[in-house]
C-alpha cells in the first residue's frame, strides 16, 4: 500500500510543477551521418528511436517537448545550436549512443546536479554503471542541459531506453 502512495505523490507534485516545463530533445546524428554502428544498430536510428518514445511520454505530464531532429534527416551542429538557442530556458537533453563513453556529461556548475540526478538514476533503471563528467560540447547551451551517451547494443531497446529516460529526467525536476 505505500507503494501506491509513493507513487501518487510523485506524479502529484510532478504535474503542479510541470505546467511551465519545456524540454528541448536533441537526438544525435542523422542522414548521411549514422553515427556509430554497434551490432547491426546505427547509432543515428537508436537515439531517434529512443526521443520518439520519450516526447509523448513527457508530454503526457505536461512538459512542452521540442524534438530537434525528429525524422532521419542530417542537421549541422550550427543549425542544432541554433535551433535550442532559441529556447534557452528549456531543458536540454542531447541523445547519443557512441559505445565505450555511456554516460552523462554536463557543462557548468548551473548543470552538475541536474545532470547527476539523471545519470545516478538511469544507471539504475539500466543496471549499468554510467560516466559522469564535465566536458565543454558546444551543444550544450541554457540551463539544465546534458549530453547522454546511452548503451547501444542487442541488450538495449529503444522503449526501455525512452522508459528509463523518461523515470531518470522526472526525478531530476
Amino acid at each position: 500500500m505505500n507503494k501506491y502512495i509513493v507513487i501518487a505523490c510523485a506524479f502529484f507534485s510532478l504535474n503542479a510543477v510541470s505546467e511551465e516545463l519545456c524540454l528541448n530533445l536533441n537526438a544525435g546524428h542523422g542522414g548521411r551521418d549514422g553515427g556509430f554502428m554497434r551490432d547491426s544498430i546505427l547509432e543515428s536510428q537508436f537515439v531517434l528511436e529512443v526521443a520518439k518514445q520519450l516526447e509523448p511520454l513527457l508530454e503526457a505530464q505536461g512538459i512542452e517537448v521540442n524534438n530537434v531532429r525528429s525524422a532521419d534527416d542530417y542537421i549541422s551542429l550550427d543549425e542544432r545550436v541554433d535551433i535550442v538557442s532559441n529556447a534557452p530556458d528549456c531543458m536540454l537533453i542531447n541523445l547519443h549512443a557512441e559505445p565505450g563513453s555511456e554516460g552523462v556529461y554536463y557543462k557548468g556548475d548551473e548543470n552538475r546536479d541536474f545532470a547527476k540526478s539523471i545519470k545516478d538514476n538511469l544507471s539504475v533503471y539500466i543496471k549499468q554503471p554510467l560516466a559522469f563528467k564535465e566536458k565543454a560540447y558546444r551543444e550544450l547551451y541554457g540551463k539544465k542541459a546534458v549530453y547522454i551517451n546511452l548503451p547501444l547494443g542487442d541488450n538495449s531497446s529503444p522503449k526501455s531506453m525512452a522508459g528509463a529516460l523518461y523515470k531518470s529526467v522526472l526525478r531530476a525536476i
